[in-house]
């Protein structure tokens, strides 16, 4: 499980007690569990999953550190990991996927390497038909790569996690 599933474990099982935890920055949940008003028995429940929280907040703070440090060492990294939406996370696994850029002719080689192109069913002449993206490749820089598209867009069309500004259409904005 993932330190949000965890989380997410946490908050339902407060929730079936009534109690409804206030949303929050995951290195805080731990302590605002701590001080929620729940029952013994439930304490008793959830203690050892905010243990594994706690464990796991460690391993990433050290696996951050040690990222850091490579960016340093690596200046592909540390470029990719200017980009907003792309932290050092993401660059590395992009950099270790890829290996050796020279080797690929374009941008559209390194997609089809990663698997984000559509796969394709054609027959005869009938026009190419496009399908879903192949799924090809490493699934751990797909994955990452994703992410990392989806918050640029967000980031770019003004959307926050509090907020809904998203973009205007251009005939909306027309109007």
């Amino acid at each position: 499980m993932t330190r949000a599933q965890y989380v997410t474990t946490v908050r339902g099982l407060a929730r079936s007690e009534g109690v409804m935890l206030p949303t929050c920055a995951t290195g805080t949940f731990v302590e605002r569990v701590r001080a929620a008003s729940l029952s013994p028995a439930m304490t008793a429940v959830v203690a050892p999953v905010l243990v594994v929280i706690d464990l796991i907040g460690a391993q990433l703070v050290e696996v951050e550190t040690r990222l850091e440090t490579l960016a340093r060492t690596e200046p592909v990294i540390a470029l990719l990991a200017t980009v907003p939406g792309v932290g050092l996370i993401v660059a590395s696994t992009f950099v270790s996927a890829l290996d050796e850029a020279g080797r690929f002719r374009d941008g559209h080689s390194v997609a089809s390497y990663l698997g984000l192109v559509p796969s394709e069913n054609t027959t005869g002449m009938a026009g190419r038909r496009l399908g879903a993206i192949t799924k090809q490749g490493n699934p751990w820089a797909r994955a990452a790569l994703m992410q990392a598209a989806h918050t640029i867009l967000r980031v770019a069309s003004g959307r926050t996690r509090y907020g809904c500004g998203a973009m205007r259409s251009s005939r909306a904005a027309a109007r």
